[in-house]
């Protein structure tokens, strides 16, 4: 099963939460990507998200792609915490 959403980052997103988001991925055993202009990082892997998160506009729209049997949970719960997140 593959699941799809996305998200526009209209928030500043800093290190911890950042970090809250990987480790959040970690409680699923789905593949999961964040992707941004076609190019996918595993959003389990804190360098390139890191790096993606900081170097990305502000109102920029990424995607969230998880891939297994838990996948529409994943997506789920990481949507519900991008959208908790506050300045």
């Amino acid at each position: 099963m593959v699941i799809t959403c996305s998200f526009r980052k209209d928030r500043h997103f800093s290190v911890q939460k950042i970090l809250a988001i990987i480790q959040t991925t970690s409680r699923f055993d789905s593949d999961i990507y964040i992707v941004n202009k076609g190019i996918s990082y595993n959003l389990k892997s804190v360098l390139g998200v890191m790096n993606l998160f900081f170097t990305a506009a502000s109102g920029q729209v990424f995607s969230i792609k998880a891939e297994g049997l838990d996948a529409e949970e994943a997506v789920r719960a990481l949507t519900k915490q991008i959208e908790n997140t506050k300045t």
